[in-house]
């Protein structure tokens, strides 16, 4: 039977990439973590005057995803906001990254946890 959380999921999905904006490394275990964060993550994708709903949703999609894709590194750094950085100007969102980055950490901080979650490979 669903629950009152799946029927709100299914009622108002959470928003996708624009296609021309998604990471090359996306991919459907990217999605999957998304999906299990979205709920949870839009709470902090409030609009403000400096950024829409959506795109602070986007900056948060994006940080879940790069927690999975980057899982070799495990903490926040110099080193991977670099990465992300650069990434986030190649994906062409039209967001300026110092507005974008407080979000994209959230989400890589949420996407960080879910890994830890998942089980190992081989094992269900």
């Amino acid at each position: 039977m669903p629950t009152r959380d799946t029927q709100r999921f299914r009622a108002h999905p959470p928003p996708v990439f624009p296609t021309e904006a998604k990471p090359s490394w996306w991919t459907e275990v990217h999605e999957a973590a998304w999906t299990r964060g979205a709920d949870i993550l839009s709470y902090d994708a409030t609009p403000s005057v400096l950024l829409s709903a959506e795109d602070s949703q986007f900056a948060l999609r994006y940080g879940v995803g790069a927690a999975y894709f980057y899982r070799e590194l495990r903490e926040w750094s110099p080193r991977l906001e670099h990465l992300l950085r650069e990434e986030w100007r190649e994906l062409g969102t039209g967001v300026d990254w110092s507005l974008a980055e407080p979000l994209v950490h959230r989400g890589w901080e949420w996407g960080r946890v879910d890994l830890l979650r998942q089980p190992p490979k081989g094992r269900s």
